[in-house]
């Protein structure tokens, strides 16, 4: 295969996946994106390449980009999160701190170019993991943002 071919795939997911793997891919996502974020290949494995199918779509793409940018623009805000919701406060010290970097993966997630799904799954994770840097103090999130930005342009990612 030639390099440029070779890129391509890495920067999109498989076709079409079976109806078996998109069932396991929808029931299981998180432990396929911990797979696909620590940089398991979407095309080794039906159920990593039905998930990577679901995350590179625009609309997933949107969403995790919409949930990233409320975090960093409610906190900026003083938006005070909504005691009825059953999610995790994000840590507002450390996002407000961070949230440049945040802001430039959601920017990123919603550009029209093709991304790797390493990449996704990994924003994805760091939405979505309630003990994660989003939600804890520390000064891990810039670094974790850094990297999902990186892994959606097939930089070279270290664990």
């Amino acid at each position: 295969m030639n390099t440029a071919a070779h890129a391509t795939d890495r920067l999109t997911a498989p076709s079409t996946p079976r109806p078996l793997a998109r069932l396991r891919a929808r029931l299981a996502p998180s432990t396929l994106d911990r797979r696909i974020a620590a940089g398991a290949e979407p095309w080794t494995d039906p159920d990593l390449g039905a998930r990577a199918a679901r995350l590179t779509r625009r609309g997933s793409r949107r969403q995790i980009a919409n949930g990233l940018e409320s975090a960093v623009l409610d906190t900026r805000a003083g938006v005070s999160p909504n005691p009825l919701r059953l999610v995790a406060p994000v840590a507002r010290t450390t996002v407000s701190e961070a949230g440049d970097d945040v802001l430039m993966l959601a920017q990123r997630l919603r550009a029209p170019e093709p991304v790797r799904p390493q990449g996704i799954a990994l924003a994805r994770l760091l939405l979505v993991d309630g003990a994660g840097p989003l939600y804890s103090a520390g000064d891990a999130l810039p670094l974790v943002a850094r990297r999902a930005l990186a892994a959606l342009d097939d930089a070279p990612v270290a664990a």
